[in-house]
């Protein structure tokens, strides 16, 4: 699951209404506590291990620079997720470096736009990584399966677009490849002309709802189910709704 921003803990609110520095955050309690040990991970396909926990940096969220450094250094947040669309990327590229955490020890999501499909595909790869302040990528996604149609024929374009993702992975520049909002028709087409198989599909799964047979279609295909954010935070009050003001203290999320 990816945490954002809206998300963290019980003083997150407090800390970007009253615009604390990273030190004065330093004081407050976050439940991702570096205390509780490292997050655990799990291993995708091929053998990669991805943290069950990252930060999620989705435009719909903001930005909070003090939230990400706090996030890295004192929470044990090793995974980022974000994307081109996002408008962040050259923001966390500083975050992660003031954080102090060595890149070894991070695991680095991004996403590629629709209108980077086909031959836009390296040069998106390549400036997202400029701006991440990285030569290699964790985990790259494509963010969406519709095509422009000034692009061409939507599956053909497609299809090109996953080539050059499996030419990055084979080149070592990229350690997982992955989709984003794919449905069980999406993932059919792609399995039957890929030589790497998605190691992730990120879509919507939280408490209002519950794609049971996409799950079950990924699980059968060897891809890793993530989920965004786990109290839809993109819905009006989702985080807030009495839903999850009412499970939250159960489960000590």
């Amino acid at each position: 699951m990816v945490h954002s921003f809206p998300s963290y803990g019980n003083c997150t609110e407090a800390i970007l209404d009253s615009g604390q520095c990273c030190d004065e955050v330093n004081d407050c309690e976050l439940e991702a506590t570096s205390s509780a040990g490292p997050i655990p991970t799990v291993a995708l396909a091929n053998g990669v291990e991805m943290p069950l926990l990252g930060l999620g940096t989705t435009h719909s969220g903001g930005y909070y620079h003090d939230v990400v450094v706090h996030a890295l250094r004192n929470c044990g947040y090793r995974m980022i997720d974000t994307a081109r669309r996002y408008g962040v990327e050259r923001e966390l590229g500083i975050a992660w470096k003031e954080s102090g955490v060595p890149r070894p020890f991070l695991f680095l999501c991004s996403k590629l736009w629709p209108t980077d499909f086909g031959p836009g595909v390296k040069r998106a790869f390549e400036l997202s990584c400029a701006k991440l302040q990285t030569d290699y990528l964790d985990l790259y996604m494509t963010h969406f399966p519709v095509v422009p149609d000034y692009l061409g024929n939507a599956r053909t374009v497609r299809e090109d677009t996953w080539r050059q993702l499996e030419l990055l992975y084979d080149e070592g520049r990229i350690r997982a490849i992955g989709v984003s909002n794919y449905s069980e028709d999406d993932l059919s087409e792609l399995l039957e002309y890929c030589s790497v198989a998605p190691h992730v599909n990120q879509c919507e799964f939280h408490p209002w709802y519950n794609p049971v047979e996409l799950r079950s279609f990924c699980e059968e295909s060897g891809i890793l189910y993530t989920r965004p954010s786990e109290f839809c935070v993109l819905l009006p009050n989702g985080y807030k709704s009495n839903v999850a003001c009412y499970v939250v203290p159960m489960y000590t999320i």
